[in-house]
């Protein structure tokens, strides 16, 4: 039954990925993360919105553009609101104010962009010609070898060696966290990269006392974790950012007590907010690393995507005029629930597995 169904998937996301303006949106979000031109990417938002594709589409781009560069300059801003407005509808008018709120829509300050440096400290992003962050040249018979590119490892038969090769040269922030975390075992070497996010940080070593309640003591480099009582060191953040591609940034512990060589060390990461698929398969990809001997269990409070976030800003009774505006609905004499197009969007904003005590957690 699954086979029969896999080439129905396949077929989906090849006449998708076989569209140009795929391939022109994929362009315009990287050129946004790494910084290039602003004006491009403002202008090919309000071309989205003149071809009226679908409204989450054009939301991503402008929180995606807003979040790289701290704010969106007030003349785009307001001219993005109106285009949006106009097109769209004015209830959306609600939508805009409820991303402002939550900071993910705001008018740019003369203040640098902290993601700049957080993207430069961390190698968020890696280019073709530039080495993977964390590995270094390897001698061979002739000396030494440069380190292997991202170019380098789309090449068949290739062992790929970083994150980034699962996002086409993107790392997420969550990720190159969680990879910081386990290296150090602390955030002192990045310190100032935590500085500039917002949240907290801590480094705390849990232990147990004579009367066997846990006990948090300061982490302080090369302390012995051995001895009588079972110890562990936990490293821990809580940050908000999209950048990460999740609704919040993770909480690393790693259980270091007892623990021998030969075995895996058990690292729970903690996704408040929510986590991607990618971020998962990203962490997945990690444990079969040698240099991360781990088993990464990962609690969250919801898995989402970027139209399930942005979902979330949306009131309800926008959607059907949002379906009134599609070509094809007008005067349609169906109701929301016959329609099989309007069916397809409910389902994926209600999935029938998430009931009402879930959702109000």
């Amino acid at each position: 039954m699954i086979l029969d169904r896999l080439p129905d998937i396949a077929t989906t996301a090849a006449e998708q990925v076989k569209q140009q303006l795929f391939h022109d949106r994929l362009k315009h979000e990287q050129d946004i993360v790494e910084g290039y031109d602003l004006e491009a990417s403002v202008a090919f938002i309000e071309e989205l919105m003149c071809r009226g594709s679908d409204v989450f589409e054009v939301l991503r781009l402008m929180v995606l553009l807003n979040e790289c560069n701290q704010g969106i300059p007030k003349r785009h801003m307001d001219a993005l609101r109106t285009e949006l407005l106009q097109t769209y509808g004015h209830e959306h008018l609600l939508t805009i104010m409820s991303l402002e709120r939550a900071g993910f829509l705001r008018v740019s300050t003369t203040a640098k962009s902290s993601f700049k440096e957080v993207r430069k400290l961390l190698k968020l992003v890696v280019s073709d010609e530039e080495p993977l962050p964390h590995q270094k040249p390897v001698a061979g018979p002739s000396g030494s070898t440069p380190a292997q590119t991202p170019a380098q490892q789309a090449t068949p038969n290739f062992n790929p060696t970083d994150v980034s090769f699962l996002y086409k040269g993107y790392a997420p922030l969550s990720i190159r966290l969680v990879e910081t975390a386990l290296r150090s075992h602390s955030w002192n070497p990045v310190s100032e990269v935590l500085s500039l996010l917002p949240g907290s940080h801590f480094d705390t070593v849990q232990s147990v006392d004579a009367n066997g309640l846990p006990v948090d003591k300061p982490y302080k480099a090369g302390l012995h974790m051995g001895g009588a009582q079972q110890q562990a060191s936990w490293r821990g953040s809580v940050h908000g950012s999209l950048a990460g591609g999740g609704g919040g940034g993770p909480s690393v512990g790693s259980e270091t007590g007892h623990t021998s060589p030969s075995s895996s060390e058990v690292v729970l990461v903690v996704f408040i907010g929510g986590v991607t698929y990618s971020e998962i398969s990203a962490l997945r990809w990690m444990s079969s690393r040698p240099e991360f001997p781990h088993k990464f269990l990962i609690l969250t409070t919801k898995i989402i995507n970027g139209r399930t976030l942005l979902q979330s800003f949306v009131d309800p009774a926008e959607f059907s005029s949002y379906y009134d505006m599609k070509p094809g609905f007008q005067n349609a004499q169906v109701s929301p629930n016959q329609h099989p197009d309007i069916k397809k969007e409910a389902r994926m904003r209600n999935p029938p597995f998430i009931d009402d005590q879930e959702r109000s957690f």
